[in-house]
């Protein structure tokens, strides 16, 4: 790994344990280079700001829980299965992430534009996994769901949802469970109609 490549990544891993211990308001670019003892001038010339250092911050364990949640599944795995760890293993690790559940809730560095786009990053990155598994059930099942593109980004939105803090909250067990059982009306759905049924509710 190249020098830079190295420096960059440390930095990133420095502000992240600052900024889930403290919060984005509460840690500022000197601190930073204080904890991880680098210059202020080294840190800013790989992020031209704060903004752009905590967005780098939440896309990189975004893209570690994507890979994490990928690594869940297993090859054998039924469509159905691989969406129930797909979204129970989400929600259970998403809350433990402090950085990502953090900003999930918070309007204001939902406003900020590096920030937002690392988040929307993320839910995109989460649709499209569910987006594969969908794929993947209508051809074992020759169920043509239509819309696909359109059930993945609204199970990803559902699923990262800020209104499933009460969710979150309880244990692994009761996730799994709920999940199990939201994943088994979602499928029976499409079973029942095969076309998808545009006009229809779940």
């Amino acid at each position: 790994m190249k020098k830079s490549i190295k420096t960059r990544e440390y930095i990133l891993e420095k502000s992240l344990e600052l900024f889930n211990n403290f919060g984005y308001y509460k840690t500022a670019m000197d601190d930073i280079s204080k904890y991880a003892k680098v210059g202020k001038g080294t840190i800013y010339y790989y992020f031209k700001s704060k903004n752009e250092l905590f967005s780098k911050v939440v896309e990189r364990e975004g893209n570690n829980l994507i890979k994490s949640i990928n690594k869940s599944i297993k090859k054998d795995d039924t469509p159905e299965k691989k969406l129930e760890k797909v979204i129970s293993y989400q929600l259970i690790n998403l809350n433990k992430i402090n950085i990502l559940r953090n900003t999930f809730n918070d309007k204001h560095l939902l406003s900020i534009k590096e920030i937002r786009e690392s988040i929307q990053h993320y839910t995109d990155s989460f649709s499209e996994l569910i987006y594969t598994i969908l794929v993947e059930f209508s051809q074992k099942n020759s169920y043509e769901i239509e819309n696909k593109k359109i059930y993945s980004s609204t199970l990803s939105i559902i699923f990262t949802s800020s209104a499933l803090g009460p969710l979150l909250s309880e244990n692994s067990q009761l996730v799994d469970f709920k999940v199990k059982d939201l994943v088994m009306r979602f499928f029976k759905f499409f079973t029942l109609n095969p076309k998808g049924a545009n006009n229809e509710t779940i």
